[in-house]
């Protein structure tokens, strides 16, 4: 026992480091769906037992990504697909829009605070309606090491009138844990501090634009940027005679040691706000809602450049191009995934049996406009399980990853190696994931065999490479790897 107690606090030693991980291995959301990340490639699994509308807390061990939990808010089930012990009755509701959200304890890494919201049945449109937020203390040493919630810490009351929104951000000293909500009928956001000792009230914090009591400014997400430097929140706003309405798109400054929140910038009016998500390196902002005007107006996936002087200016329409009938896309959530891409889970379109099984992927969201590459993963499950959301996770969990980066994915998967543009009219770029890089030889081919160039790269990022002399065709790009060969074909224009 001693040595597991050493182990644990090592393990939190390094809370930071070793969170980021394997914690997000696991996705069990929507209609009985999972997808495993133990490859680079996520793969549909068929053993949820869970039912959820919201983003549901879905937590793995942050050394061996086994997977450890998973809750809809009302329940929690352990590894086994079972109820955990004393895990029925929460405090929660599946249908809210975060219906639960795990934050290991700085403490000790064998207990993790579950926390789960509940939504005010809906009455009428003009009635008005909030949410509120209870925790209760997984420990996972309970029932043979399947886990249990600890009885005398259960469905404990934080705070009765609040939005579905969430969000935990890492303390600057990596000690704890901020948790910060919004605050329902005012713009005040309430502020947590989640240390060894508990979870404590800190302070709250006047900014930004109101949520008001009403359908929907209740709904939405907010996300933290995973440099713990900015918070992004929607706002689903709705007016009772004319129904959904433009609203402002904010991100805040957040300021990790304080946990105070500044400079509130306005992105622009937008209906039907709802998924958000940094991108890994935290320059760039993704945001499901629908503009009316302005730049790619009645697009409803935005690009924003945080780096760029006029950020408004920067905005991005993503879907066009796949989705040239958008109607109907009213609610989307993005999350970042353990192999540096962003996936979207929602109304893809008027027609469920297009939308499927599918989740929208931006396969490289550090990069500007179209060059993020959006296109769609199909799962396969025996029926439609994708819903609206996703599961939550501390974003910096997710800092600077790059795709390819999944720690568990084999180095000689080629979705570890990028070439980039594709097709190419005079340069190329090749760049390999940081977990599969050496040094190796590039040759190119043509169609019939012919050797076109040979490079030795001793760089993880090789490029520009002139192609402007290749005729126009299709190449192949081979790498001879220290675990063998990959080949990657190209477009020369």
């Amino acid at each position: 026992m001693k040595f597991l107690q050493v182990l644990f606090f090592v393990t939190f030693s390094s809370f930071i480091s070793l969170y980021a991980q394997r914690n997000a291995n696991n996705w069990y959301f929507g209609n009985r769906a999972g997808i495993s990340f133990a490859t680079n490639i996520p793969v549909a699994v068929d053993d949820n037992a869970m039912d959820a509308i919201g983003a549901t807390a879905s937590a793995s061990h942050p050394v061996t990504g086994a997977l450890l939990f998973y809750s809809n808010g009302e329940r929690v089930w352990n590894a086994h697909h079972e109820i955990m012990l004393n895990g029925d009755e929460l405090q929660g509701s599946l249908n809210s829009t975060n219906t639960a959200y795990a934050i290991p304890d700085p403490g000790d890494t064998a207990r993790y605070y579950l926390f789960t919201i509940k939504t005010d049945p809906l009455v009428n449109e003009a009635e008005p309606r909030r949410a509120t937020i209870h925790y209760s203390l997984i420990d996972m040493r309970i029932d043979q090491g399947r886990g249990g919630i600890v009885e005398e810490h259960k469905n404990i009351l934080l705070e009765d009138s609040v939005t579905e929104k969430i969000a935990a951000i890492p303390h600057e000293d990596q000690q704890g844990v901020w948790l910060l909500l919004h605050q329902i009928n005012n713009n005040r956001f309430s502020v947590y501090r989640v240390t060894a000792s508990g979870v404590s009230f800190s302070h709250e914090q006047a900014i930004g634009t109101p949520h008001i009591y009403n359908l929907t400014e209740l709904q939405g997400h907010m996300k933290a940027s995973p440099d713990n430097k900015k918070l992004a929140v929607t706002l689903r706003s709705y007016d009772p005679t004319r129904g959904p309405v433009p609203g402002p798109f904010e991100v805040y400054d957040f300021d990790n040691s304080t946990g105070m929140l500044s400079n509130p910038q306005n992105l622009g009016e937008y209906t039907l706000q709802y998924g958000v998500s940094f991108s890994p390196g935290s320059r760039l902002l993704y945001l499901h809602g629908f503009a009316e005007t302005g730049r790619d107006a009645g697009d409803l996936l935005y690009q924003f450049d945080l780096a760029d002087d006029d950020p408004v200016s920067s905005r991005t329409g993503l879907l066009r191009s796949i989705f040239p009938n958008r109607a109907n896309l009213a609610n989307f959530n993005l999350q970042i995934g353990p192999d540096g891409r962003i996936y979207g889970a929602g109304n893809l379109s008027e027609s469920m049996d297009f939308t499927g099984n599918r989740l929208l992927v931006i396969n490289r969201p550090d990069r500007l406009g179209l060059d993020t590459e959006v296109s769609l993963l199909t799962l396969d499950w025996p029926e439609t399980r994708v819903g609206i959301d996703l599961p939550n996770f501390i974003q910096s969990t997710f800092k600077g990853l790059s795709p390819g980066d999944n720690p568990n994915a084999p180095c000689n998967d080629e979705i570890g190696i990028y070439l980039y543009p594709n097709p190419a009219e005079n340069y190329i770029t090749l760049e390999v994931a940081e977990r599969c890089f050496s040094a190796y030889t590039l040759t190119f081919y043509n169609t019939i065999g012919q050797r076109t160039g040979e490079h030795f790269v001793d760089q993880q990022e090789f490029g520009p490479i002139d192609v402007q002399n290749f005729k126009s065709g299709l190449y192949f790009a081979v790498l001879e790897l220290a675990d063998g060969r990959i080949v990657k074909r190209f477009v020369k224009l």
